[in-house]
């Protein structure tokens, strides 16, 4: 007999599955589904791919970027029109980092961007990977605090050393460091929903060590990120 928390788990997959194949259906037929008012270069582009066996990802232009404000851990494979998102996105991590510890993230860590898949559980639908137009963020490095700078009211003073956040270890952390590396999480997850369509992360199914952003034709956020953390 499955779990409660099993039957929470499927029952979200279910809905999901409907959200995104009433969209790609909609967006395959007359270019109609959209996640906004704004278009999105690959919002025409059909989801839909074999239920079985090997297949091609669609023939897309793909380019390397490496960020520029928030410098990542390698480059990443993705659509031009994705390379815009990203640089939302250094940018907002960076005005969160400033906030809570006073000074930008030396880099950022990922898990990758383009790569050729179905979504697991959806045999019928590519995954935004696949179109070079989601990223997996996991962690970020901070050098330490510049000399002469001083921390920000309320924070232990090892966070004046160099140190990792990342999701995997953080996001439900405790203790005085924990606890501000947590508020740092919970604080940009919570900002990340108006920045893209799709926002996954801790208590999503399979995200418990990154948050997955991508720009599909739908919107979805599922993170268990809360306000009160984010103080």
């Amino acid at each position: 007999m499955p779990t409660s928390q099993s039957s929470s788990v499927l029952a979200r997959r279910s809905v999901l599955f409907g959200v995104i194949a009433g969209l790609v259906a909609l967006a395959s037929s007359d270019g109609t589904a959209r996640a906004d008012a704004a278009t999105y270069a690959l919002d025409e582009l059909s989801r839909e791919v074999p239920t079985r066996g090997k297949f091609r990802c669609p023939d897309i232009p793909l380019t390397l970027y490496g960020g520029s404000l928030v410098p990542f851990q390698g480059q990443v494979q993705v659509h031009p029109a994705f390379v815009a998102k990203l640089k939302e996105l250094e940018a907002l991590v960076r005005a969160v980092a400033i906030e809570v510890y006073g000074r930008a993230p030396a880099s950022l860590q990922h898990l990758g961007a383009y790569n050729c898949r179905r979504i697991p559980g959806y045999p019928n639908l590519v995954s935004e990977h696949g179109l070079g137009n989601g990223i997996d963020v996991a962690a970020f490095t901070f050098a330490p605090l510049p000399k002469g700078q001083k921390l920000p009211d309320g924070l232990p003073r090892e966070l004046a050393q160099g140190f990792g956040v990342s999701v995997m270890a953080h996001f439900d952390a405790k203790g005085a460091a924990g606890t501000v590396h947590k508020r740092f999480l919970h604080r940009l997850a919570l900002r990340l929903r108006p920045l893209f369509r799709v926002v996954l992360g801790p208590g999503y199914v399979g995200h418990q060590d990154h948050f997955h952003l991508d720009m599909a034709p739908y919107t979805l956020f599922d993170v268990s990120a809360s306000a009160e953390a984010a103080k």
